[in-house]
């Protein structure tokens, strides 16, 4: 994040955040102003309310006006103008999502975190698993970590490597998927130790239905992201 200005490139400003009664403007990555309120920045994002203490000048910010327009409509009360409701995630661009979910959790802004959250545990950890668990491993959401970890591992080998690209995070799901290779072949010996049985009974099932629990309970978890990250 910076506060210099580059007198030497075109500037417009967002048609939403666009009063001249502000005392806050920020410039996007692609040359968007953006004018908002303090006060509101100070009540929605802890961090741009640091910045807001230590400059007065325009601040630039490293995303582009595409993620910076829907943030922010997250940290000004909407108005009339924008049918006084916060911006649906629902159909978004799937590249515009997760940037907006990721200036979200660089700048906590919690309303947007939270609705970015829920989507991903919905429909999205699905079709993107890795770039859920990307974000997921970065800001500490451990249970979607480990959804979505577990829907990596029906992908190759190398696409995780290309696709795992958070700090420490193909490291340590390398760790996982070793864990998880290993615990389908215990699992696989039990199940077939239970069915080379000449008459198994029903407390032969249970017995190797419990070793399996206690088996897939102690290695389905990624939780292991959150250290030293």
């Amino acid at each position: 994040m910076s506060t210099k200005m580059d007198a030497a490139s075109p500037k417009t400003t967002s048609e939403i955040f666009c009063s001249p009664d502000v005392d806050m403007v920020f410039l996007s990555s692609d040359h968007v102003t953006f004018r908002l309120r303090t006060i509101h920045i100070i009540s929605n994002s802890s961090i741009l309310n640091d910045v807001a203490v230590r400059s007065s000048e325009v601040i630039h910010l490293p995303e582009a006006a595409d993620v910076l327009e829907v943030l922010f409509q997250f940290i000004e009360p909407p108005n009339a103008t924008r049918r006084n409701r916060q911006p649906s995630v629902l159909n978004m661009e799937i590249n515009l999502f997760f940037g907006v979910a990721e200036a979200a959790g660089e700048y906590s802004v919690y309303a947007a975190m939270n609705t970015c959250l829920t989507h991903m545990a919905m429909p999205i950890v699905s079709a993107y698993p890795f770039q859920v668990l990307n974000h997921c491993a970065k800001y500490g959401y451990v249970d979607l970590a480990d959804e979505a970890a577990e829907k990596n591992l029906s992908h190759s080998f190398e696409t995780a490597v290309q696709k795992l690209t958070a700090s420490n995070v193909l490291q340590k799901w390398m760790i996982y998927y070793g864990k998880w290779r290993k615990a389908a072949r215990e699992s696989a010996a039990i199940f077939e130790e239970t069915h080379s049985l000449k008459s198994p009974t029903a407390s032969d099932y249970n017995r190797h239905g419990s070793l399996l629990v206690r088996l897939y309970s102690t290695v389905f978890h990624i939780d292991m992201l959150q250290q030293q990250m």
